[in-house]
């Protein structure tokens, strides 16, 4: 009975709830913190008490968090994430099969193309990216084109600036 007045109090720590609380997409946010508590009562009730008697017990649970509501190799993310991007992606495909609309994804791939035929460095950045929205990992992305991980990342974020700005300008 001790460990699940120990989850409980887990539940309704402020920290946890603020962490939780910058989750993206905010609809996942409930079902995360069922998820934790779920795991948190898989956890032997001795491993849990210790680690609240050495203050490391809220540290432990933010990271349980954070790798069930990031990491692609668990199982919320799989029930729960997955699903989400996979719609997102579902809905703008059959978006983009009607030629009267001009959806943000049809930009994106328009200007994507336009930069292959720029220059190298315009090309090289536009096949970082596709790479990316295919790997949907910078550092599997860096780890295929075996380029270090700080410049994937540079290029990836100079990139999703100026296709912000293209879609702001043409939607």
């Amino acid at each position: 009975m001790k460990c699940n007045k120990l989850i409980e109090t887990i539940y309704r720590n402020k920290d946890i709830n603020n962490f939780i609380g910058k989750i993206k997409p905010e609809h996942l946010r409930d079902d995360l913190k069922q998820e934790m508590a779920l795991v948190l009562l898989s956890y032997d009730c001795e491993k849990l008490q210790r680690m609240d008697s050495e203050n490391n017990l809220i540290r432990f649970t933010i990271k349980v968090l954070y790798i069930m509501a990031y990491l692609t190799y668990n199982p919320f993310y799989n029930n729960f994430r997955k699903k989400h991007v996979d719609g997102n992606y579902e809905y703008i495909r059959r978006l983009s099969l009607d030629d009267n609309v001009q959806v943000p994804a049809n930009i994106a791939i328009t200007h994507l193309s336009k930069k292959m035929m720029i220059d190298a460095n315009h090309a090289h950045e536009s096949m970082i990216f596709s790479k990316y929205v295919e790997m949907r990992s910078i550092d599997k992305v860096s780890e295929y084109f075996g380029i270090p991980r700080q410049h994937t990342w540079e290029v990836i974020k100079n990139v999703r600036n100026e296709l912000k700005k293209k879609i702001k300008k043409q939607v």
